[in-house]
């Protein structure tokens, strides 16, 4: 990913002379066909056009509409590997669930990450730099990852390899929503009984462990980087590449109580 944040950031600085100039790098340079390099020297235009190019001693938040009217996406992009935007992101998700009091969608990618956020709760410029504090770090990664669906989706996973459910206990009959009932029904009625569960121990550190990559994020927020935002009509080329907000997790911050009366409130205005 270094490398990748450092190609992105030359190819940026070899714009500034032009399209001919980046063509000129990505043909000779980086040996790409020039069909190749013509697709990218578009994609970099348009990207530099309507916001900036990402590069790895920054962070760049990008403010768009989201699908619905009541939705903002802050699309953030950084130079790490997808297990260190990972821990990144929820860690930003988990402090700015705390900030807005509303449920967060985050959907994360190599180099960047999205949020999801009620428009009624607009983030203002100067808190992103606040999100980024390397202070008790890695409790909000840890925060972040409870909050969303990532444990219960990897505890079926774990509790089918230690075989606490079997994959095909009668065969030739049909369950009732698949497995989803291990995520939705058994996992938290483990939780509830049995907190120091062996299975529940193990679905976390696989989570920390395997999936994600918090020393790397955390070496990254303690290296102080700048926080620049823009707001845009509409999500940046670099985000619709990148970024795939088509299946986010949710961070739950918001009591059900406060929703449902939210909603009602907006239903009757």
């Amino acid at each position: 990913m270094a490398e990748l944040a450092g190609f992105r950031d030359a190819a940026a600085r070899t714009l500034l002379d032009g399209p001919a100039a980046l063509r000129g790098l990505l043909i000779e340079v980086h040996g790409l066909e020039p069909d190749a390099a013509s697709i990218l020297v578009d994609l970099f235009e348009s990207q530099q056009r309507v916001s900036e190019v990402p590069g790895p001693a920054f962070l760049l938040v990008e403010r768009s509409p989201g699908r619905c009217d009541d939705e903002s996406d802050y699309s953030l992009h950084h130079p790490l590997g997808r297990r260190a935007s990972e821990a990144l992101g929820r860690a930003v998700a988990a402090r700015l669930g705390r900030e807005v009091g509303r449920d967060i969608s985050l959907s994360v990618a190599d180099m960047g990450f999205s949020l999801r956020v009620d428009a009624s709760a607009p983030v203002a410029p100067e808190v992103w730099s606040r999100l980024l504090d390397p202070d008790r770090f890695e409790d909000d990664v840890y925060e972040g990852v409870d909050r969303g669906e990532l444990p219960s989706r990897r505890f079926r996973h774990v509790a089918a390899t230690a075989l606490m459910i079997l994959r095909n206990p009668e065969p030739g009959r049909v369950r009732v929503g698949g497995t989803e009932w291990v995520s939705r029904r058994l996992f938290p009625m483990v939780q509830a009984r049995c907190p120091r569960h062996p299975l529940l121990r193990e679905t976390r550190r696989e989570i920390l462990d395997d999936l994600l990559d918090a020393p790397a994020a955390l070496a990254w927020v303690a290296s102080r980087p700048e926080v620049r935002v823009r707001s845009l009509a509409a999500p940046s080329p670099f985000t619709r590449a990148w970024i795939d907000p088509s299946a986010p997790d949710l961070l739950r911050f918001e009591p059900a109580s406060a929703a449902l009366r939210r909603l009602s409130a907006r239903l009757m205005a």
